[in-house]
C-alpha cells in the first residue's frame, strides 16, 4: 500500500499536507470550525472551506462524499476528540486531592470552551441545527455533554452531603450548558478572553451557591481551559475515527434515517395533545409535492403528439 502511495505520488515521500497522510483532513476540519465561528453552515460552501484550508475541491471531494457527509462528519469528530481530551485531562487532575471550588473551577472552564470558544461554537451550533431534525446528527454532542456531567458527579458527589447530591450536580452543570449556549447564541460570535474569563467567575459563583458551598478563593489552581487559543485536530484523529468514504457514506444514511422522537398520546388523550398531533399531521401533508392533474375531457381523448423529421 505504501509503494502504490508512492508511485502515484511520482515516486516522492511527500505528505499530502500538515502533520503527515492526513494532514489535509484535518487541515478541513480545521477551516470549516473555523468558519462556523463567525458564519452559519448553510453559506459555507465548499469553495470557502478549500479556500480557508489552501486545498482544492478536488482533494475534498477525494475524502469526503459530499458536503452533508462532511458536516456530520464534523460534528462526530469534534466532540469525540473533545471527549477524549476531556478524559485524558481530567484523568490527570484527579490524580491528586482537589478541593471542591478547584472542581467547580475545572468543570465551568470546560463548559465555557466548550460552547464560547473558536471551536466550540460552531460546531455546537451545528450539532444543534442538525439535531433538530435529524435526531442521530446530534448524539456526539449528547455525548460529549454527558461524559462531562457524569465526571463532575464522580468527583463532587462524594464530597458532598444529602441523598440528593447527585440529581443537584448533575442539574446545575445541565444548566451550566443550557446558559453558556444560550449566550452564545446571543452573542453570535467568539467571546474574548476577558469576557470569557468574566463568565467563567459568575457561573462559578452560580454552581457554588446552588450546591450550598461558600464563596472563596478555588486555592490557586486553576488550569484555565476557558482561555486557551484554538486547537488543531490532532492527526491520530485519522487513525482512532477512520474517515473513508465508505464509512462516511453509511454514517450519513444512518443520520438521514434518524427522524425525530414519536409523540404518543395518552390514554385518556388530553384535547391539548389532539392539537399537537393536528399539526403534526398537517405538517406531513405539506412534505410531498404538489402534482397537477389535468383533466380530460370524454369527448376530446388526450392524443400523444407525433413529430416527423422534415
Amino acid at each position: 500500500m505504501t509503494k502504490l502511495f508512492r508511485r502515484r505520488l511520482g515516486g516522492k515521500s511527500r505528505v499530502s499536507g500538515r502533520g503527515g497522510v492526513h494532514g489535509r483532513t484535518m487541515n478541513f476540519f480545521d477551516a470549516a470550525t473555523r468558519r462556523l465561528a463567525w458564519n452559519d453552515y448553510e453559506n459555507i460552501s465548499v469553495a470557502v472551506i478549500c479556500r480557508d484550508a489552501r486545498s482544492t475541491p478536488y482533494t475534498f471531494y477525494r475524502r469526503f462524499p459530499n458536503r452533508r457527509a462532511f458536516l456530520y462528519a464534523l460534528v462526530l469528530v469534534t466532540f469525540r476528540a473533545r471527549t477524549s481530551a476531556f478524559i485524558k485531562t481530567m484523568s490527570e487532575f484527579a490524580s491528586k486531592e482537589r478541593t471542591v471550588a478547584e472542581i467547580i473551577d475545572r468543570i465551568v472552564d470546560e463548559v465555557i470552551a466548550g460552547t464560547m470558544t473558536v471551536s466550540g461554537m460552531g460546531a455546537t451550533h451545528l450539532a444543534v441545527r442538525i439535531g433538530t431534525s435529524k435526531s442521530k446528527g446530534a448524539e456526539p454532542y449528547l455525548a460529549y455533554r454527558k461524559t462531562v456531567t457524569d465526571t463532575a458527579v464522580d468527583l463532587l458527589s462524594p464530597k458532598m452531603r444529602g441523598d440528593d447530591a447527585k440529581g443537584r450536580i448533575r442539574s446545575i452543570v445541565q444548566m451550566l450548558f443550557a446558559a453558556a449556549a444560550d449566550e452564545a447564541w446571543q452573542g453570535g460570535i467568539p467571546f474574548t478572553t476577558a469576557h470569557k474569563r468574566e463568565r467563567a467567575k459568575e457561573y462559578g459563583r452560580l454552581v457554588r451557591r446552588y450546591l450550598g458551598i461558600a464563596a472563596g478563593d478555588s486555592g490557586g489552581v486553576r488550569l484555565s481551559a476557558a482561555i486557551l487559543p484554538h486547537q488543531p485536530f490532532p492527526e491520530t484523529m485519522q487513525a482512532a475515527y477512520p474517515l473513508s468514504k465508505r464509512k462516511l457514506r453509511a454514517y450519513e444514511r444512518e443520520v438521514n434515517r434518524s427522524q425525530k422522537p414519536g409523540f404518543p398520546l395518552g390514554n385518556p388523550v388530553e384535547p391539548l395533545d389532539i392539537g399537537i398531533a393536528a399539526t403534526r399531521d398537517e405538517n406531513r401533508k405539506t412534505q410531498k409535492p404538489f402534482k397537477r392533474r389535468t383533466l380530460i375531457e370524454p369527448s376530446k381523448p388526450h392524443r400523444k403528439r407525433r413529430f416527423r423529421v422534415v
